[in-house]
């Protein structure tokens, strides 16, 4: 569990979650230990790619949370890795086959990868991510 300490520095680093409740914000930082492994990261880095990856993650809950609820008449079902599988509208339904691993210019990403792209803190995730673990070349 995340130390009162970790939150009111979440708090400071990132006012824009500063109203969500310290159980939230605590749930939402032990998250993202799960995903972050603090030996790969030069300690200073780590603090802040902490605080980026976890802002990134509620941004990311918070808009599906949104989507999911605006009544636009259609639904849409959203799979494990935020990408939509299906949408009806009335009794017409549009369904879609599995992703594959997309390759853009030589750059291959995974399913997911570009989700980062979609707030300013998953940004600021990958500039720190790029310094601190370099991408490794396997020929």
């Amino acid at each position: 569990m995340a130390a009162g300490a970790d939150i009111a520095a979440f708090r400071v680093a990132i006012p824009e979650f500063a109203a969500m409740t310290d159980p939230q914000l605590s749930v939402a930082l032990d998250e993202t230990d799960m995903w972050l492994e603090a030996g790969m990261w030069h300690p200073p880095d780590f603090v802040w790619a902490r605080w980026y990856l976890t802002a990134h993650n509620i941004k990311m809950a918070l808009g599906i949370g949104g989507a999911a609820g605006s009544g636009s008449g259609g639904s849409s079902e959203i799979s494990s890795d935020l990408f939509v599988r299906m949408v009806a509208f009335g009794e017409r339904r549009v369904m879609f086959g599995e992703r594959k691993v997309s390759t853009t210019e030589g750059q291959i990403t995974g399913p997911g990868a570009s989700e980062f792209d979609d707030t300013i803190y998953g940004q600021k995730f990958l500039r720190l991510r790029s310094r601190n673990i370099p991408p490794i070349l396997s020929v």
